[in-house]
């Protein structure tokens, strides 16, 4: 059974190792080599101790656990920039994949923005070259609206798709 609960920094560590094992998985040939294989998993350590560190109340991490194992997680931004609400980080643990976990960390986050009284587009940047969640997000009827340049921790540059959800209330009924 997984368990979804707001995160926060006691998360830290098993939000860090995740994002790091699927940046490793799913970003190779995107970001460098060395980067993969000696630094993300640092780096990511201390990017998730300092943001949980420095939440505002306009941030939300919502986790999902089977038993004591984190299987995904979502990070979001509550009306972020002049896009609207911001979904910074969607993962889901590879073998967790097709059980719906992501489905309902973006049903429970677009909750959560609407409860903090946010009614603005929710929207989100993915690598162009991560086929899979490009898949994802087609099937949660994103709307893809520009492609821009992004530097990455690395100093890669990648490119980079926005998706956007113009309701976010199109999004509660997948829970």
């Amino acid at each position: 059974m997984i368990e979804y609960n707001f995160g926060s920094l006691k998360d830290a560590g098993s939000v860090a190792a995740l994002h790091a094992d699927n940046w490793r998985k799913y970003y190779r040939g995107a970001l460098s080599d060395y980067y993969l294989d000696q630094e993300v998993i640092s780096e990511r350590q201390s990017y998730w101790i300092k943001r949980l560190k420095e939440a505002h109340s306009g941030e939300c991490l919502i986790t999902a656990y089977q038993g004591n194992e984190l299987a995904g997680f979502v990070y979001s931004f509550s009306d972020y920039d002049e896009h609207g609400s911001y979904l910074d980080n969607l993962h889901v643990h590879e073998s967790s994949h097709g059980y719906g976990i992501g489905r309902n960390l973006m049903s429970k986050s677009a909750q959560w923005l609407l409860d903090q009284g946010s009614n603005r587009p929710y929207y989100l940047w993915v690598l162009e070259s991560n086929d899979g969640a490009i898949e994802f997000y087609n099937k949660m009827k994103g709307e893809k609206c520009d492609i821009q340049l992004h530097t990455m921790p690395d100093g890669s540059k990648c490119k980079c798709v926005r998706y956007v959800w113009e309701n976010i209330g199109q999004l509660i009924g997948y829970v």
